[in-house]
């Protein structure tokens, strides 16, 4: 496995491919994992149903944070990956003053 960021503690980890060096795209793992999420909750919705139920299943709520970061990380993933400047979160930021970073993914999933 590799750390797309460094080593940042709080960075988000990305498998190396096959004989590859280098991590994957971290838009491609999203990619990835909501594809897989949305195959779940079309093909098998009681299954889905089973999984997001706050009161009986341990994955509902880490699954609920990853949705969430999915909508505060991905837009910004793909400003970047498409170059355009008016896109980017951090051209955003430069105008509006915000000292936040551009991408980064926080506390584990599993966290409370």
């Amino acid at each position: 496995m590799s750390s797309h960021r460094g080593e940042d503690p709080n960075a988000l980890i990305l498998p190396l491919m096959g004989g590859s060096v280098t991590s994957i795209h971290p838009l491609m793992a999203w990619w990835a994992v909501l594809h897989t999420l949305s195959t779940i909750s079309r093909y098998q919705p009681a299954e889905w149903g089973c999984h997001i139920d706050v009161d009986r299943s341990q994955h509902a709520v880490p699954v609920e944070r990853l949705l969430t970061e999915s909508i505060r990380i991905l837009p910004q993933l793909v400003a970047e990956s498409t170059g355009d400047p008016i896109l980017s979160p951090s051209y955003h930021n430069a105008r509006n003053g915000s000292k936040r970073p551009v991408l980064r993914m926080t506390a584990s999933l599993y966290s409370d």
